[in-house]
């Protein structure tokens, strides 16, 4: 299997108040295509990391690796070894001592042997492996009679081991040969001081042994990792508290607002904690923060120290995005389930001026689509330092990347990048952005699935209306989406609610106010654009309601007078048998001869209204309560009058209110005299109007 680490250009500064300096100089991550378990981390006088773990390379089985970096973060060696068959195998726990030699516990499941570097091979389930400052092996201590399992390892300056578990602790010297044990005491961890006393943590409790192996005293306060400073003092971090206790197992110190998964003791007894995403820096009293550092989605699980600078190893989650700020491991894909975590080692630089250092990353692309054609924002993360700015001007450019010829093109501002149809002579693609001053080159758009290539396809959404889209009522406009040369889909939408045509539809018919667009997606349905919004108005149209003044039928001499209501911008044109009155422009017109009226009103959008038809009819002679045909009595009235035909045969009777509406309305009333009872009628004026053999006569009549 195929794994490396990465460096990772980027840097982060969190400022303390104190005199100190301090940035993440480097990150690196160790890939595996498979699942990380980071199992223990230590740092040699030069700033050498070396990352002991397992890795998950098939299912059902687990491989044996050591990793060494330099204090610049390049790596040095990588030794990995797979039991036979479906066995597993894990480094457990390393150590190295003044001469730069590493020294990695090793545990083994099941049977078949692990085979290192063609020579050395065991079949114990529990060994010690002796490397080189190179990385070679050179020799395997099998202990398999003492352990089956191993907790913790360390060093001392002469290069003797002390190793333990659960229930032993034992000595071994330079030649892998023990030197004493002791049966009853074991421990979770193991730290040694300048004179070799050994400090162990196990079940809730500190244990201190002599340079001889034997138990010197205990403390309650366990924790989950113990080291001891060039004093004989011993530090103790636990998930509530820090302890240190002295040579004697008193008490100096606890601090309860502090507390770690890992800790380390420099030679002026500063104090280094790890805690999740978190590093400090702390005096040897417990009581001043002297810098905090902190990461995103990596999880530190280990911390050291070369006196110089700090150092911390762990794990991240591949699936998320991990900033060592600003350094960026870019997420990956689709994952099974054993590639759940990965390990990465980094260095905090405490002595250095801080440097320019800046890191640019591009998440994930929605969809993993880019669409040819349209204006699009490129999104990306800047991470920097406290002491870096860009220089005046910066822009942020976005760039285009053909991953399988390694052409980049620049596809404008990352806020508003546009690629062209013919951009490139491939499907697939990635995104990055730069910075102009200084130059900083960014990383590649971080995946969604397990190929972070982006696909390019061009898509286009403009929306053209047909006509006006300010609608006379009863009016509509077409609005067009814009054809495609490839299978889209279209969908429509009305002030944000998708209307009910299916997605293939690329015209509306609209006739109802409301704001309008359209989206369109690819034949996958992965790429989309939103086309423009095309805001529809309906404007009512005026009023052309007619008022007639009275009745439509009168005599000779007579007339009617229509009106329709004034509005401020209409104007108006009388049309009598559907040609224009000229001169009939305003909202009344008076109608003195017969015909059939009507008027046109036009508003100030060009709406237009036609009134309904107003037929008028000219035919009878008019008296004024006596005439030749009619008489009418009293004159006025008080509840009834009659009316006396000196014609025989009277037709029809209609009485009108001033406003030409017929009030009451006689069919066939009789020949010659007749009662009209108008008890019920309000006081004031109408229009009698009598039709007979002989023609129409029409009177006012007056109720009192």
């Amino acid at each position: 299997m195929s794994k490396h680490f990465i460096l990772i250009t980027t840097l982060l500064l969190v400022a303390s108040g104190s005199s100190f300096s301090q940035f993440f100089q480097w990150a690196k991550k160790y890939e595996s295509p498979h699942g990380i378990t980071v199992n223990d981390f230590a740092v040699d006088k030069s700033g050498n990391c070396y990352l002991a773990g397992k890795s998950q390379p098939l299912n059902n089985t687990t491989a044996f690796f050591i990793v060494k970096l330099n204090s610049s973060g390049k790596e040095q060696w990588v030794r990995e070894y797979l039991p036979s068959g479906s066995n597993t195998a894990a480094a457990q726990s390393v150590a190295v001592d003044e001469l730069g030699n590493c020294y990695v516990t090793g545990v083994k499941g099941g049977g078949g042997n692990i085979v290192f570097d063609s020579i050395h091979s065991t079949n114990d389930k529990a060994y010690v492996l002796k490397f080189s400052s190179s990385g070679n092996v050179l020799r395997i201590d099998s202990v398999a009679n003492s352990f089956t399992d191993f907790h913790a390892i360390t060093a001392d300056s002469s290069g003797n081991l002390y190793i333990t578990n659960g229930s032993m602790t034992v000595k071994y010297n330079v030649n892998g040969s023990p030197v004493w044990s002791n049966q009853g005491r074991g421990g979770s961890d193991i730290a040694i001081d300048k004179d070799k006393r050994v400090y162990l943590l196990k079940s809730g409790s500190l244990v201190k042994l002599s340079n001889k192996g034997v138990f010197a005293w205990s403390r309650t306060h366990g924790g989950n990792q113990v080291a001891a400073d060039a004093a004989g003092n011993t530090f103790v971090a636990s998930d509530d508290s820090i302890f240190k206790y002295n040579t004697s197992g008193t008490l100096i110190w606890s601090n309860k607002g502090l507390h770690g998964n890992s800790i380390a003791i420099d030679d002026l007894g500063k104090i280094y904690l790890a805690l999740g995403n978190n590093l400090r820096k702390i005096d040897g009293n417990g009581t001043t923060l002297l810098w905090s550092l902190t990461t995103q989605n990596a999880f530190c699980k280990f911390i050291g120290t070369n006196n110089v600078n700090c150092f911390t190893g762990g794990e991240y989650d591949p699936l998320n995005e991990t900033v060592i700020t600003p350094f960026h491991f870019t997420r990956v894909g689709v994952l099974s389930p054993d590639q759940d975590t990965k390990a990465f080692v980094t260095k905090v630089n405490q002595v250095s001026p801080i440097p320019f250092q800046a890191g640019i990353y591009t998440p994930p692309i929605p969809g993993d689509r880019l669409c040819n054609g349209v204006y699009f924002q490129v999104p990306y993360v800047v991470n920097l330092n406290a002491a870096s700015a860009f220089g005046p001007g910066n822009k942020f450019r976005a760039q285009l990347i053909n991953p399988a010829s390694g052409d980049t093109i620049d596809i404008g501002p990352a806020d508003s990048a546009f690629i062209p149809g013919n951009s490139m002579a491939t499907a697939a693609a990635n995104v990055r952005v730069v910075s102009t001053n200084p130059v900083v080159v960014g990383d590649v758009n971080s995946p969604q699935n397990v190929d972070n290539n982006l696909l390019l396809e061009p898509l286009k959404a403009t929306l053209t209306p047909a006509g006006n889209v300010q609608l006379c009522y009863g009016s509509s406009v077409t609005l067009h989406a814009a054809a495609a040369a490839f299978p889209v889909h279209y969908y429509w939408f009305a002030n944000g609610n998708q209307l009910s045509t299916g997605p293939y539809d690329t015209l509306k018919s609209i006739s109802t106010a409301g704001s309008y667009q359209y989206k369109v997606y690819s034949n996958d349905y992965i790429c989309q654009l939103t086309s423009a919004v095309a805001s529809v108005s309906v404007v009512p149209n005026p009023n052309a309601t007619v008022t007639a003044s009275g009745p439509l039928s009168f005599c000779n001499g007579d007339s009617v007078t229509f009106t329709v209501p004034f509005a401020n911008g209409n104007s108006y044109q009388w049309k009598k048998n559907n040609g224009n009155i000229a001169g009939a422009v305003s909202n009344s017109y008076t109608a003195k001869t017969a015909g059939t009226y009507k008027v046109k009103v036009t508003g100030p959008s060009g709406c237009t209204s036609f009134s309904a038809n107003q037929i008028v009819t000219v035919n009878c002679r008019e008296g004024n309560g006596i005439t030749d045909a009619i008489q009418v009595y009293p004159q006025p009235f008080a509840t009834s009058f009659t009316i006396v035909s000196a014609m025989q045969g009277m037709k029809t009777i209609r009485i009108y209110d001033l406003s030409g509406k017929i009030v009451l309305s006689l069919e066939e009333p009789g020949d010659e005299n007749m009662l009209v009872d108008m008890s019920d009628f309000s006081s004031g004026l109408y229009f009698l109007e009598v039709m007979t053999h002989a023609g129409i006569s029409k009177v006012k009549i007056a109720k009192e």
